[in-house]
């Protein structure tokens, strides 16, 4: 079975980093765009919400690479958001918001698709 095009996109993140990390200026620029895009996607997902930022998952294994410019795009635009180090792993994450969702009552949700059978032509 072929890995997903992601999957196999992140077989570079080591290499790309070890190459980084001994001055390529290619390899910082691409860490560098990626700690700015993940930035920008966590502002975007924390609209409405108080400015606290942590961060998870394997990009991050590269640090300072990545999580600088990640910070730093939040900083640029939120001075006031604050960072949290995260407290475990992606695993530990999913297990916390499974414990959490477990505890809610179950909301009942609109269906997402609408089939209406006067409108099918079979």
């Amino acid at each position: 079975m072929a890995e997903s095009p992601a999957h196999e996109l992140a077989s570079f993140a080591r290499p790309v980093a070890a190459a980084a990390r001994a001055g390529d200026p290619i390899a910082l620029s691409i860490w560098h765009e990626a700690g700015r895009q993940l930035g920008e996607t966590a502002i975007a997902a924390a609209t409405g919400l108080e400015p606290v930022f942590s961060w998870g998952g394997r990009l991050f294994d590269a640090a300072d690479l990545v999580l600088e410019p990640f910070q730093e795009t939040i900083r640029r635009r939120l001075p006031e958001a604050r960072f949290v180090a995260p407290d475990g792993d992606s695993a530990a994450g999913a297990l916390a918001l499974a414990v959490a969702a477990a505890a809610e009552p179950i909301q009942p949700r609109p269906p997402y698709l609408h089939v209406f059978a006067d409108q099918l032509k079979v």
